[in-house]
């Protein structure tokens, strides 16, 4: 039995951790919070209402804390290149209190902001190999200690306005698998302290 509990940075207090610590007796209890980006302009372009600033601050509320951390990523988002996005790497390897990731690349819905500016003026998204690919490089970059629950995320297919990649979960999770595989990919291993 746990408790997982997914929150915004700038939700987070003292008192909050205090009261899910108090819990970690009797159960496993995660907090996850969403990082989504590391660039305060693309969060303040999507309308986040915080920053990276926000969630630096409540990692350091749970520096030795019992709770299990996780954080949410989004890549994707407008504006941010394949350079800028592979070093929310050094960004989670910062911080030993990070123990769980889960990696989404951006998804486009109906009736968010985002889904009306992309019917307007549609913007470059992912395809399915090269989010593959971008996971091949990102993966290597990545603290071998830091467990990844999710590599991408799919909305209801009637919500799902982009990118639609034609595939159950199931069949995207195989094709990243064999793109993994057939690259050799190993999580943390360009990281210079452990290659």
């Amino acid at each position: 039995v746990g408790l997982s509990v997914g929150t915004r940075p700038d939700c987070i207090d003292a008192e909050k951790i205090a009261l899910l610590e108090s819990y970690t007796d009797r159960f496993d209890v995660d907090l996850e919070m969403g990082m989504e980006s590391i660039y305060d302009d693309t969060l303040a372009q999507i309308n986040r209402g915080c920053t990276h600033g926000d969630l630096v601050k409540a990692l350091k509320l749970v520096e030795n804390s019992k709770l299990d951390i996780c954080v949410h990523t989004i890549f994707g988002l407008p504006g941010e290149s394949k350079e800028m996005m592979l070093k929310y790497a050094d960004e989670i390897n910062r911080f030993p209190q990070i123990k769980f990731v889960k990696f989404h690349h951006l998804h486009i819905v109906e009736g968010s902001v985002m889904g009306v500016k992309y019917k307007r003026e549609p913007f470059k998204l992912f395809s399915l190999p090269e989010y593959a690919d971008f996971l091949c490089d990102l993966l290597p970059l990545v603290r071998p200690d830091v467990v990844i629950q999710r590599l991408f995320g799919i909305s209801d297919w009637e919500l799902l306005i982009a990118p639609n990649w034609g595939m159950k979960k199931s069949e995207i999770q195989y094709f990243i698998d064999q793109r993994i595989a057939e690259r050799g990919v190993v999580q943390g291993s360009l990281i210079p302290a452990l290659s």
